[in-house]
């Protein structure tokens, strides 16, 4: 038995890596397999992130997100029906329809917030299986005719896992027993119209997972064993069943210790696959499991063969940077952290990385010689080079502290780099009492905590000002408000620095528990509490207003100096030059989860990367930082199609410029005033002033600085 494993890249076109401003995307992890459901062409699979569809001609997987017109969340129920229609039911309630040919998606909202668990056909009936029970969709009519909340003696509104039809017979399972009734009856929401069948009557256990037929003998997939009913029950196995099908006229079992075929009356096993499945699905007449890392599926001569979809390795993300060679990092609370590099992700956790005994990872930062440093919760923190070189830094060699309870579990919570390139860490917890660590650019490594009345170890955010000052938020068990640093920028020398300053109450914080710090390009210092939004210029606090959620969960500062907020109700813009506050959700937005855990935002391009409990949302926006000086313009496409290519970037450009195009016999074509340039860039639509188509040709593009340098670019137009 060999097992081979694939690494699949997604066909995942991201248009914000590519694209125009107030453009959206979504990277998620669609690694863990929730459900799978064979069609005629491809494997469809539902995951922990969406949605995906796998060929096994191309060995390739096709991704399904929210900036593809699907819902968010992840995918519990699919069927690819007689009619090849495919439904998809997500845990939001969400169910979408795709008709065959089609490659639109119908979204019904008629079952949320109740989760989409499964799908059985019987012509235009459609049975739904719900956490609340089974309801009856009409496919022709597009809507829902009855819903059985009360299945016999079962509790009202019992969670149903999946139904099956049988014997002109709708069987459900759920955690407490099957319920079954007939097609026949006149009423089934009528509780006398289901039979129940439990622990009592035969099942191994009463939480079923899974249904299947083969050979008019129905089976059930449970905790304690696997069940067939012909009339009567009988236990197959004690074994933990996750789930059970019929696969090539063979009943094939997956459970906790591998998978079985029944044969001749007894389960053989199969040879082990490369990791545990729990869902399985027949498909081009080979046998496919869904794993927690992908799919596997096993050929005519038992060989197992791995795929893994080339994404992002968790959901659950925590920080986020992006590198000087423009490669994004990512931290997860559960997975490890990852890089990707615009082609391929790569992975680092316990299983490939030494030094890495938990997966929990909660801050990064790049500094100013491109190394990428990576903070943990446990490992204390690693540093990967520009040629991909991990270091680790942690209680172990003595570079960070352990808590109080465990001395070797040491926490980095938050990460920042100064104008000296000196990196600072928050050693959350340091049973040494020094939470605050320095690790300057010749090599040296300094503490400071208590000595320096830095009084508490529960700190939980940190920010450099444009000063330099080192901005330490103190959070929950021990909420001091806000310590602030001068280091002299003499980092090695806590003897040179002046006394450090504070924060609190007393200066107009509502509260001393600090949730994140962000410095604006202005002075001021934004400050993100569970009791609202805060900015200090100096040590005076004043509150900011208009914020949809007072727990305010990540601040970033864009090029433009605007504000963005992220909170538990979405992500919010706040414009510095209108005071204008401009909101983002799920609801109104390709926002992958108004759940916001961090932000970045990359000043080169100005592509903010927002993190949530569901995976990356990148929101494309004119706001990228100015340049220091206007040098050199970089113009492209060019030759710039306006059919083709729909905008032109005129890129490179510094603070407090107007942009001019002209023909070549000198007649102004476009006029981008200061107010209209948002950043670095700007961009033209082929447009004149009054919005009229210009002809091909070449044309002259003017930047020019207010009381400075003018320079120059062209441009080759062909329409």
């Amino acid at each position: 038995m060999r097992i081979s494993k694939f690494f699949i890249p997604l066909l995942l076109f991201a248009s914000a890596l590519h694209g125009d401003v107030w453009k959206w995307d979504t990277l998620v992890s669609t690694r863990e397999v929730t459900v799978l459901a064979p069609s005629d062409s491809v494997l469809w699979i539902g995951s922990t992130g969406g949605l995906m569809a796998f060929s096994p001609t191309a060995q390739s997987f096709q991704i399904f997100t929210q900036t593809d017109g699907l819902a968010a969340g992840p995918v519990q129920g699919l069927l690819f029906d007689s009619c090849q229609r495919l439904w998809v039911g997500y845990e939001s309630g969400m169910l979408l329809l795709r008709e065959a040919e089609d490659e639109h998606w119908i979204p019904f909202e008629v079952y949320m917030p109740y989760a989409v668990r499964g799908f059985a056909q019987k012509g235009d009936s459609l049975f739904v299986a719900l956490n609340l029970g089974i309801s009856l969709f009409i496919p022709s009519r597009m809507e829902v005719k009855e819903t059985y909340r009360r299945l016999g003696a079962f509790q009202a509104n019992t969670p149903v896992t999946s139904v099956l039809l049988f014997q002109d017979t709708l069987w459900a399972a759920t955690e407490f027993g099957i319920a079954r009734a007939p097609l026949s009856a006149t009423n089934l929401m009528d509780p006398a119209q289901w039979e129940n069948i439990t622990l009592e009557d035969g099942l191994p256990a009463n939480s079923v997972s899974a249904l299947a037929v083969l050979d008019d003998v129905l089976y059930a997939a449970t905790p304690a064993g696997l069940a067939a009913w012909n009339g009567a029950w009988s236990v197959l196995t004690t074994r933990y069943c996750y789930d059970v099908i019929e696969h090539e006229g063979i009943l094939t079992v997956s459970t906790v210790n591998g998978m079985f075929e029944l044969k001749d009356g007894w389960l053989q096993k199969l040879p082990d696959a490369p990791r545990p499945v729990q869902r399985m699905a027949s498909f081009n007449s080979l046998l496919w499991g869904g794993t927690e890392d992908g799919i596997v599926g096993i050929d005519d001569q038992e060989n197992w063969h791995e795929f893994i979809p080339n994404c992002l390795g968790s959901n659950l993300v925590s920080d986020i940077a992006v590198d000087h060679q423009g490669n994004l990092w990512v931290c997860s609370r559960d997975r490890g952290f990852f890089k990707y590099d615009g082609d391929r992700w790569f992975l680092y956790n316990r299983d490939n990385t030494s030094n890495i005994r938990y997966n929990d990872f909660v801050s990064c930062h790049v500094d100013n010689n491109n190394y990428v440093w990576i903070g943990s919760y446990g490992d204390g923190a690693f540093r990967i080079s520009p040629e991909g070189e991990v270091s680790a830094y942690n209680a172990f060699n003595g570079y960070f502290a352990g808590i109080q309870v465990d001395n070797k579990f040491a926490v980095c919570l938050d990460i920042a780099v100064d104008n000296l390139n000196t990196v600072w860490f928050l050693n959350r917890e340091s049973a040494d009492a020094q939470p605050l660590i320095a690790y300057s650019s010749d090599g040296q490594w300094t503490r400071y905590g208590f000595q320096q009345q830095l009084n508490s170890i529960f700190v939980s955010a940190l920010s450099v000002d444009e000063y330099g000052r080192k901005w330490i938020g103190t959070g929950a068990l021990d909420s001091r408000g806000i310590y602030i640093l001068d280091d002299n920028q003499t980092p090695s020398n806590v003897m040179d620095d002046p006394p450090i300053g504070r924060i609190t109450t007393a200066n107009g914080l509502s509260t001393n528990e600090i949730n994140n710090l962000a410095a604006g390009r202005d002075g001021l210092m934004w400050i993100g509490t569970p009791n609202g939004l805060y900015y200090a210029l100096g040590t005076q606090v004043s509150r900011q207003s208009g914020v949809p959620s007072e727990n305010i969960q990540a601040v970033t500062v864009d090029g433009m100096n605007n504000v963005w907020i992220g909170t538990g109700a979405g992500l919010s813009l706040f414009n510095q030059s209108t005071f204008q506050w401009t909101h983002f959700t799920s609801d109104n937005s390709p926002l992958v989860s108004h759940d916001i855990s961090t932000l970045f935002l990359d000043p080169v391009n100005g592509f903010l990367y927002i993190g949530t409990n569901r995976g990356i949302s990148i929101l494309s926006t004119p706001y990228s930082k100015p340049l220091e000086s206007l040098e050199e313009l970089k113009v492209y496409p060019n030759p710039f199609r306006p059919d083709q290519h729909g905008l032109l970037t005129i890129d490179r450009l510094a603070k407090d410029v107007t942009v001019h195009i002209f023909s070549t016999s000198g007649y102004l074509v476009r006029g981008f005033k200061q107010n209209e340039i948002y950043g670095r860039r700007v961009q033209w639509n082929g447009k004149d002033n009054n919005g009229h188509a210009v002809s091909s040709g070449i044309y002259l593009v003017v930047a020019a600085k207010t009381g400075g340098k003018t320079v120059t670019g062209k441009i080759a137009l062909i329409r």
